[in-house]
């Protein structure tokens, strides 16, 4: 099956000028704090019924002239009202995580030079790495430079966004 099921049939993901309406509660279960209030918001949203539900969360966050991307999540709870058709899909796609970022390297890449994440979680990292980010010298920093810039500049960004430290 390919994103094209996962987006027309069940899971759309969309730009939301503010996410803590539809993701607090998940935001607040994940890590213990509202959703960001600035930046830019994507939210996936399951297709239960007649209802959608938020299934996925990522921030990108503006800085210098990249985005950082953070907050990821998804609501296991909603994914367990999914068919198992569905579920077989969505593991056969790698999941809301990773079609998520997928989705938006190409929905914000007029937006900012590169993209940037911190993930110390080894599952995220895999699902990450896998959805086009690239580990750089730091550990837990990884990044899509998805337009063409000198090897100096790439190497200054990267430093510069290490220096932010956890976002």
């Amino acid at each position: 099956m390919s994103n094209k099921l996962i987006t027309s049939d069940f899971i759309k993901p969309i730009e939301v000028s503010s996410a803590q309406f539809f993701v607090n509660p998940i935001f607040m279960r994940k890590f213990g704090s509202n959703a960001p209030d600035r930046g830019y918001h994507l939210v996936s949203f399951y297709k239960h019924n007649d209802c959608y539900l938020p299934v996925g969360y990522l921030h990108y966050s503006p800085y210098l002239n990249v985005f950082l991307v953070g907050g990821g999540m998804t609501d296991g709870n909603v994914i367990k009202l999914m068919s198992e058709e569905q579920k077989e899909a969505l593991k056969n796609e790698k999941g809301v995580l990773y079609f998520m970022l997928k989705y938006g390297f190409k929905h914000f890449a007029g937006k900012c030079e590169a993209f940037f994440g911190h993930i110390d979680i080894p599952r995220s990292m895999e699902v990450s790495l896998a959805a086009g980010f690239q580990k750089t010298q730091y550990p837990y920093l990884v990044a899509n430079f998805h337009k063409p810039m000198s090897n100096g500049k790439i190497n200054k960004l990267i430093d510069a966004i290490h220096e932010v430290g956890s976002f």
